[in-house]
């Protein structure tokens, strides 16, 4: 029986170490060995189980294969023989087109135009012109399902790890205003600020979100380098300049 340590090979983004060989929920029972592949569960055929029968208890989150981002449970939907799913829900609508919950639409709905001449978007549920639609060589119509505006917010919240009720609640905290100069985001390009310290990457874990700002406050930060010393240094100058 190995007893190794080693990354869980789905769940490896919990930063949690198993012993292979040994029950994962700490009663110190061995398991068996594993008779085929569950890639869903991290299970390997030849390779021993991380549980014994009845002791893995309900996960309260799980790591999604699309965004690669570890999520709570709840944004993660059933099949229909009761496992999760791998991909969340998020994803699945950005990949699918549509809400989540929704019935598909029939494959010839991406023909169906309005008297203007416009396409239904999938998410907005908006009807607009076929300039707002970007291209897409798989569709029957050659355009994507999502206007521009959806495909863009949707793009943007997955690449910082937030949901859409989650950047809602910031919306509502701030007042729908700038956590910074306090001026009002309506119209205005709206930027996700993340701790770069926890995150330096081009994607943010969704952990380290710290607020919404406008494009200049955002800019601002970017410059300075999140550095609070020079932010002082620069009030000072400002309020005695040389």
């Amino acid at each position: 029986m190995a007893l190794t340590w080693e990354k869980h090979p789905v769940d490896g983004t919990f930063a949690t170490e198993i012993r292979r060989g040994i029950c994962a929920c700490g009663c110190g029972q061995p398991t068996e060995i594993s008779t085929r592949n569950r890639r869903d569960r991290g299970v390997i055929k030849g390779e021993p189980l991380r549980y014994v029968a009845g002791h893995n208890a309900k996960p309260s989150e799980r790591f999604c294969g699309t965004c690669k981002i570890t999520k709570p449970i709840q944004e993660f939907s059933r099949r229909k023989k009761g496992s999760y799913r791998v991909r969340c829900d998020d994803c699945r609508q950005r990949n699918e087109g549509r809400r989540v919950g929704v019935p598909r639409r029939a494959k010839g709905s991406a023909l169906v135009r309005n008297e203007q001449g416009h396409k239904e978007c999938r998410v907005c549920l908006e009807w607009k012109p076929e300039s707002e639609y970007q291209r897409w060589s798989l569709a029957l119509d050659g355009l994507c399902l999502q206007c521009r505006s959806c495909r863009s917010d949707m793009d943007r919240l997955s690449k910082y790890g937030v949901s859409k009720e989650h950047f809602q609640s910031l919306l509502e905290q701030q007042d729908f205003a700038c956590a910074i100069c306090a001026n009002p985001l309506e119209g205005q390009k709206i930027c996700i600020d993340h701790d770069h310290s926890c995150c330096p990457g081009k994607r943010c874990c969704g952990k380290c979100v710290r607020g919404l700002l406008c494009d200049d406050c955002n800019h601002g930060l970017g410059f300075f380098r999140d550095s609070v010393d020079r932010m002082r240094c620069a009030i000072k100058y400002l309020e005695n300049p040389v």
